[in-house]
């Protein structure tokens, strides 16, 4: 049994700031801005461990109820051969010792400056009107992230003992006796400010572990910049009831970075670092064609095609490795250098229709077909990484992505009396996809599972409503359970159709569950720009979590309740 406190303090940042100018010179429009951003994350988790010192052996044999698969009930098992005390101090807090703490002092932050212009130029060819359109972007970010987390380890390798600091001494205030529905019962909770006071962690510790330390950062530290330059042209020309849209962009992408490359010994542990440098410049030319045609007065028909990239996180293409040893099994996160953007070759047909006063209805279908899709991986390491969970984005060969799509937006004015204020804004999507793994990655596997964090089913429904003083929104969001990471590895063709041992099992891709939200807001003009506003938000207290394979093998599930919100509001300039 183990006791962990972390607290969640990070200091998290984001300016921006922009300026820019549009002027419209009867035949010609000319516009341009300029953009500066930052953010920033400082800080962590700074995580506090105490083990269960009361068996000799540190084990403690349980009961297992799994009536309810989502809560499974731990008992601790009574007349254990060898162990007649089994599990008697696991919620006595003098029973559980200090046995490692992680001091945080994390940065990362990125810097980003973008300036674009355009020029547009409108035309007549005989009787049909057009415009001709030229652009550029340039846009350079820098970013770093630096990592200098000390540890302090009971098993640290100079042998120091931590000292022996119980729960019980750092005793906080906070107490949840319905943890979790009631179905879970805890120790007596810690206080960090008063572990902080008894014990906390430096490079100056006599219990510091600088191998394990050094695991944990040096690979994690990097920096580098992004450039992009890009330009475009665009004509645009309407004849009779058609309008035709036609362009192509031009971009260029230089990355560069200083990282380090971690080396291991055989048993997995920390043994040097050596600086690495690199980066890479590509070019993309992006074509794209759009035809509309007006059925009738307030209805079109549109269909296009363009090509589109995807870069990849920064983050994932610097040869950063991040260690997580007391992960379980420990994992390893490694930065991929040789990440190729993804391209998409894009094709789209929408109907729509307008209408009077205010509203619109759209319904259409699409059609993707990728190029190196990016997919993020999890795997059992080999070679320097063996006996640690390897996650890592890669490139696959191809993916695609097909599904339709409708959306009606209104305002309900044509009802009688108080209903006029109504309205209604509803979308839902339907998605099949489709994805290859390259032999290296795949571990054998011979699906073809859908793109990651791509929903079968999602659909937002909306209603709203709007006289005189007052306003409210109410809505119902839903998504399907869908892949959020690919884990599974093949064994054959039999289990692969198993419903327990093979790709929907525990084994299997790790999935966000189903969620459906509700949620509703409104406000109320008490007297000129005075409102009193309210919201609530996730009424249901809809979970949150992963799962392996089947919804049977949860991994995490988490509920974070409703959240209500009052207040009042008061801004100048609206209407008396």
């Amino acid at each position: 049994m183990q006791y962990r406190e972390y607290i969640r303090r990070p200091d998290q940042q984001v300016w921006s700031f922009s300026a820019g100018g549009r002027h419209d010179l009867t035949k010609m429009l000319i516009s341009y801005d300029l953009a500066v951003s930052r953010s920033h994350q400082y800080g962590g988790f700074p995580t506090t461990r105490f083990n269960n010192v009361s068996d000799s052996n540190n084990a403690i044999t349980f009961n297992q109820d799994t009536t309810n698969p989502y809560i499974p009930k731990m008992t601790v098992a009574t007349n254990v051969p060898g162990n007649p005390g089994n599990g008697s101090g696991i919620f006595d807090p003098t029973q559980y010792s200090i046995s490692q703490q992680q001091n945080i002092d994390e940065r990362t932050a990125e810097l980003s400056l973008q300036g674009s212009a355009s020029l547009a130029r409108r035309y007549s060819a005989g009787s049909y009107l057009g415009t001709l359109e030229t652009g550029f972007l340039i846009r350079n970010s820098r970013k770093f992230n630096t990592f200098n987390d000390p540890y302090c380890d009971k098993n640290n390798p100079l042998g120091n003992p931590m000292p022996n600091i119980t729960i019980s001494q750092a005793l906080g205030t906070y107490t949840n006796p319905n943890y979790y529905n009631n179905s879970l019962q805890m120790v007596p909770m810690s206080g960090y400010d008063k572990i902080n006071s008894l014990f906390s962690c430096s490079t100056s510790t006599p219990t510091y572990d600088g191998a394990f330390s050094h695991l944990k950062n040096d690979g994690a530290n990097y920096s580098g910049t992004e450039r992009v330059i890009a330009g475009y042209l665009m004509n645009s020309i309407s004849v009779g009831k058609s309008r035709f849209q036609a362009g192509v962009r031009f971009e260029s992408t230089d990355e560069t970075y200083n990282a380090n490359k971690v080396f291991l010994f055989a048993d997995g542990s920390y043994d040097h670092i050596q600086p690495v440098t690199g980066g890479g410049s590509y070019v993309n030319v992006l074509p794209s064609v759009q035809w509309q045609y007006a059925l009738a007065a307030n209805t079109n028909i549109r269909a296009s095609y363009a090509m589109a990239i995807s870069r990849p996180n920064f983050s994932d293409l610097v040869p950063s490795v991040i260690f997580s040893p007391n992960n379980q099994p420990p994992v390893a996160t490694i930065g991929n250098p040789t990440l190729k953007a993804t391209r998409a070759n894009d094709f789209d047909l929408l109907v729509e229709h307008f209408f009077q006063p205010l509203g619109i209805m759209q319904a259409g279908f699409f059609y993707k077909d990728l190029s190196d899709p990016i997919y993020n991986m999890s795997q059992a390491g080999t070679g320097a990484y063996a006996g640690f969970q390897v996650q890592q984005s890669i490139n696959g060969p191809r993916a695609h992505i097909t599904g339709f799509e409708a959306a009606w937006e209104q305002r309900l004015s044509f009802l009688p009396g108080p209903l006029n204020g109504f309205g209604v804004a509803a979308n839902y999507s339907y998605t099949i996809s489709q994805v290859s793994f390259p032999d290296k990655f795949s571990g054998g596997r011979t699906d073809h599972p859908t793109l990651l964090r791509q929903a079968p089913n999602t659909w937002n429904l909306g209603f709203t409503y709007d006289k005189s003083r007052f306003s409210m929104r109410f809505g119902v969001s839903h998504n399907d359970a869908n892949i959020y990471q690919y884990n599974y590895g093949h064994v054959d063709a039999a289990t692969d159709k198993d419903p327990i041992l093979g790709i929907y099992g525990p084994t299997g891709d790790i999935y966000l569950y189903a969620h459906t939200q509700y949620d509703i807001q409104g406000s109320y003009r008490l007297y000129k720009g005075l409102s009193f506003v309210a919201s609530g938000l996730n009424l249901t207290n809809e979970v949150f979590g992963f799962y392996q394979g089947s919804p049977i093998y949860p991994v995490q599930r988490e509920f974070y309740k409703p959240s209500v919100i009052l207040g009042m509001r008061w801004s100048s300039g609206v209407e008396q």
